[in-house]
C-alpha cells in the first residue's frame, strides 16, 4: 500500500441560473417567493448566492420554472480544463460561462 497523503477537497461552490431563467419566464422575485411559497428576500439571496437552497425549495423552483434542478444549479470546478467545460442550459439556447463556448440550440 502506497504511503499518499490523501488532500481533503474543499467544498465546491454553488452557482447558479436562477436569475436569468426567471426573467425569461417573465416572473418578478416576488411573483416566483409568492408562488414558491419563500420570501422575495430568500429568491434575491439565491440569485446573488449567498444562500443555497434545500431540496425541497430548488424541485419547487425547478417545477415551477420548468426546468431541472440542474438548470437552475451547478457546482462550481475548482479547476477546469477543456474536458469539464460547465454550461447553463436555458430554453433557447445553450450558454457558457466562458464566452469563447457559446451554441445555440
Amino acid at each position: 500500500m502506497d504511503s499518499e497523503k490523501i488532500t481533503p477537497m474543499k467544498p465546491p461552490t454553488t452557482r447558479t441560473a436562477l436569475k436569468e431563467i426567471r426573467q425569461l419566464r417573465g416572473l418578478s422575485n416576488a411573483e416566483l417567493a409568492r408562488i414558491v411559497g419563500v420570501s422575495r428576500q430568500t429568491i434575491y439571496s439565491i440569485e446573488e448566492g449567498t444562500f443555497v437552497p434545500n431540496t425541497s425549495i430548488a424541485l419547487q423552483l425547478a417545477r415551477v420554472l420548468n426546468v431541472k434542478v440542474e438548470d437552475l444549479f451547478r457546482l462550481e470546478a475548482e479547476q477546469r480544463g477543456p474536458e469539464q467545460v460547465s454550461c447553463w442550459v436555458v430554453p433557447t439556447r445553450l450558454w457558457s460561462p466562458d464566452s469563447r463556448y457559446e451554441w445555440r440550440a
